[in-house]
């Protein structure tokens, strides 16, 4: 069992981009578990990491609070920690229409969320890196894992990948897409 400080210090040799875009099992899991994400996220602060975010990850990360308090706890942490939301334009939209196919009955259980994160690596694909614990949605057969972290908490472990889009991969599995029947 490595210890997350060792994990850490392995990260920063690893070939990641220093723009992180964020998905929303990690605003959960640090809300909930914010002794141990505080020293995750500083670490990536002081190696000059920027993490960023999409529209619909903060409206899948509000949603579901029981008080108002929730609401606002969960706001102040998203706007602290989140120095840029990507705007979803035209072209992400599209990407997010293409991983759509791609995906095809695989893709039921992916929130749309997923989708829209998914179209946004295709767009920024060399600046940026998604941090995610959705291996299933985010799978190798479409996207590179740079990186896992396990982050420790009370009764489990939280296994995160940090994943880049890969568009050698897309490209065969559209070849494969197309070659399938009609």
């Amino acid at each position: 069992k490595m210890r997350i400080e060792e994990q850490l210090k392995l990260l920063k040799q690893s070939e990641l981009s220093p723009y992180i875009l964020v998905d929303t099992c990690f605003f959960i899991d640090a809300v909930r578990n914010s002794l141990v994400y505080d020293d995750i996220i500083e670490f990536f602060r002081q190696k000059n990491y920027a993490f960023l975010s999409i529209l619909p990850v903060y409206i899948e990360f509000m949603k579901g609070g029981d008080t108002i308090k929730d609401f606002r706890i969960k706001k102040e942490f998203f706007e602290s920690l989140i120095k840029t939301i990507i705007p979803l334009d035209k072209e992400i939209i599209e990407n997010a229409e293409k991983m759509c196919k791609i995906y095809r009955k695989d893709g039921k259980s992916v929130e749309p969320s997923d989708f829209f994160l998914a179209g946004t690596l295709m767009k920024y694909e060399n600046k940026l890196s998604l941090l995610t614990k959705n291996h299933l949605h985010f799978p190798t057969q479409l996207f590179d894992i740079k990186y896992y972290l396990n982050i420790e908490v009370a009764k489990s472990i939280h296994t995160y990948q940090l994943t880049k889009y890969s568009e050698d991969k897309y490209t065969k599995a559209l070849e494969n897409l197309l070659k399938t029947p009609k």
